[in-house]
């Protein structure tokens, strides 16, 4: 894909995310940014995102921004399925993934069952 067309999507994506989250342009931005980046990498690790974020600024600076955007942002959950929703086709067949993963965290195990609508190669968890 070339760079204008690359431009103009994700300025389409930026002005609808605006609309449907209320959220100012820079926290839209940097949003976007992240998604493109998990995407990328396939991973949420603020570091690795902040390797995968486009732009001039220092990683440093990426991941303290990364690091920020989630310490001050009160994520609305019903706003976040609301968004993927309108986002997803609306007609059947849907294609549902189902996933387990386990983790340590400390001594404490942790266990997530999540299914997902998949579509165009992405998971998205309901």
């Amino acid at each position: 894909m070339n760079t204008r067309v690359c431009h103009e999507n994700t300025e389409k994506l930026l002005d609808l995310l605006k609309k449907k989250t209320m959220l100012n342009r820079a926290r839209v931005k940097i949003l976007l940014s992240i998604v493109i980046a998990m995407i990328k990498v396939q991973s949420v690790g603020f570091y690795k995102l902040a390797q995968n974020i486009e732009g001039p600024a220092k990683l440093e600076s990426k991941h303290r921004r990364i690091q920020r955007f989630f310490a001050s942002s009160n994520i609305d959950l019903n706003l976040v399925s609301k968004l993927v929703f309108s986002l997803l086709p609306h007609n059947p067949p849907y294609h549902l993934s189902m996933d387990r993963t386990n983790w340590q965290f400390g001594v404490v195990n942790i266990n997530i069952l999540m299914i997902s609508i998949c579509y165009k190669g992405v998971a998205f968890p309901i």
